[in-house]
């Protein structure tokens, strides 16, 4: 499972690490959840932190938890595409910042990558405008980052892709992210439900 830990934090006051900071649910932090969470589902975890985070580095290290460094990246979806040379076959992205449920979704879209190129957990949201969005018409899929009009829709919790297919679909995603609109995708895709989803850090 990726895990991205490059962000500045700049919604809770740009600590030193974010993914440190205490689990509002849970008597843990943020990192330590998430990794509790790819412990579960029996499977390894590699955390995309920044050069410059030393104290996560350290965390990291301390503990022995694969991560990579990266420089500055000036959104998540950068960060994404920036890890690209250490994806695997089946791929899960896994934000540390939130919280959803069932957890059992993760399985089965791990499972569904067998299959499909991508599958998405997904949620019902008022404004698109604020998040990740995925939308079926007909055949076709779109997916979107922060839309520039608000509109209802799905909007994704979880992300799971191959390796193989996966350059083609973040490159989709990068076009999405600076236009501000819905891009079609080519990948086969799936969607599993999420009953809840939330944006600890989003304020």
């Amino acid at each position: 499972m990726i895990i991205p830990a490059a962000g500045l934090g700049t919604r809770v006051g740009s600590p030193a690490a974010k993914e440190l900071l205490q689990h509002p649910y849970y008597s843990m932090s943020f990192m330590e959840k998430a990794l509790e969470r790819v412990d579960r589902a029996g499977a390894s975890a590699l955390v995309i932190s920044r050069d410059d985070k030393k104290v996560l580095n350290d965390w990291l290290m301390e503990r022995e938890v694969p991560h990579i460094q990266i420089k500055k990246t000036p959104e998540w979806v950068q960060t994404i595409w920036a890890s690209r040379d250490y994806w695997g076959k089946k791929n899960l992205l896994l934000l540390p910042d939130t919280e959803f449920s069932p957890e059992h979704v993760m399985s089965e879209i791990f499972s569904d990558l067998d299959t499909y190129q991508v599958s998405f957990g997904v949620f019902s949201v008022e404004n698109l405008s604020l998040w990740g969005g995925v939308k079926r018409e007909g055949e076709d899929i779109y997916i979107a980052e922060k839309l520039a009009n608000a509109e209802s829709g799905l909007a994704w919790g979880l992300i799971g892709f191959q390796g193989e297919s996966g350059e083609s679909f973040w490159k989709n995603y990068l076009i999405a992210q600076s236009s501000k609109n819905w891009v079609k995708i080519t990948q086969t895709v799936s969607m599993h439900r999420l009953e809840k989803f939330e944006d600890l850090t989003r304020g």
